[in-house]
């Protein structure tokens, strides 16, 4: 079996690639067509420093983090007014997020005067699990230009396995904060017969931990649903037809661990995806743990 694991997990760096985008945003009031260059940020695999702390020495024994660094990052956008006097411009950019294993300081911000900001989370009255920054601007005049930038630091740390995953338990009540996770998602049908079946199947198994009943299920995806690049679809159409990309594969473990009482959630970055579940330590502490 393929453990879900690799040596030391995180999230995907994100490395600032300057202004390099264009796109054309409608504005709200009175104003045809306003241009918009936007800081665009990619996501890169890299390793461990050298040197690093191993993570299988991890002094934890559940989820760990080590080799902490520090990632400067220059984002925002410009904007263009071309022929036309501009009021009521509106627009929202992705900023990075606090994380327990990433901590997010701006660092210096160039806002002019007449701009104002401010952060977005979402979903609202949930749990952040993403973060917008919203920028509006009242008025721009005729050919003119004004650029929003913004510095920040990140210190971020390498997600280490765990030495003893059989501490981790499917949450006895589940959080109530937690309860977007759970049920059905768009795309995502955790109630259907065939998920439910599948999940029976292992239960009657008899999974010796929480941790061996995660494993199965991704065992399950690994070896019933065939890697085939294309359009998203929904879980249904993934289960009846074996097949799908990161998007199909991610769904079906969504809800294959819904359907167990185990909270799950995708996790998107450019061109990609990946699922995270929740489990619960020996001490009732919850982990959200990529897989």
């Amino acid at each position: 079996m393929k453990e879900p694991w690799t040596d030391a997990l995180s999230r995907r760096d994100l490395l600032c690639r300057g202004i390099t985008g264009l796109v054309l945003f409608p504005s709200v009031v009175n104003c045809s067509l306003v241009s918009c260059q936007a800081a665009w940020a990619f996501a890169q695999d890299q390793e461990a420093p050298a040197g690093s702390k191993n993570p299988s020495q991890s002094d934890s024994k559940g989820v760990g983090y080590f080799a902490p660094r520090k990632l400067d990052m220059k984002f925002g956008m410009k904007f263009n007014s071309n022929d036309n006097f501009c009021t009521n411009l509106f627009a929202t950019l992705a900023f990075p997020t606090d994380w327990p294993e990433q901590t997010v300081q701006i660092k210096q911000s160039n806002i002019p005067p007449n701009a104002q900001w401010q952060y977005r989370d979402l979903p609202p009255n949930a749990p952040v699990t993403a973060r917008q920054l919203v920028m509006s601007i009242p008025a721009m005049q005729p050919n003119s230009q004004m650029e929003l930038i913004f510095e920040v630091q990140i210190e971020k740390s390498f997600i280490s396995a765990p030495t003893d995953p059989s501490i981790f338990v499917i949450p006895k009540k589940t959080p109530k904060e937690l309860n977007w996770f759970m049920g059905n998602s768009p795309l995502i049908d955790a109630g259907a017969s065939d998920i439910k079946r599948i999940v029976k199947s292992i239960k009657d198994s008899k999974p010796a931990t929480a941790w061996e009943h995660v494993e199965k299920i991704y065992d399950w995806v690994r070896e019933n649903i065939e890697y085939t690049n294309g359009p998203i679809r929904n879980t249904r159409e993934a289960m009846k037809d074996k097949r799908g990309d990161c998007e199909e594969m991610t769904g079906i473990f969504i809800a294959l661990c819904r359907a167990s009482n185990i909270p799950a959630r995708c996790v998107w970055i450019p061109n990609h995806c990946y699922p995270e579940f929740y489990l619960e330590d020996q001490e009732g502490q919850g982990h959200w743990i990529p897989c």
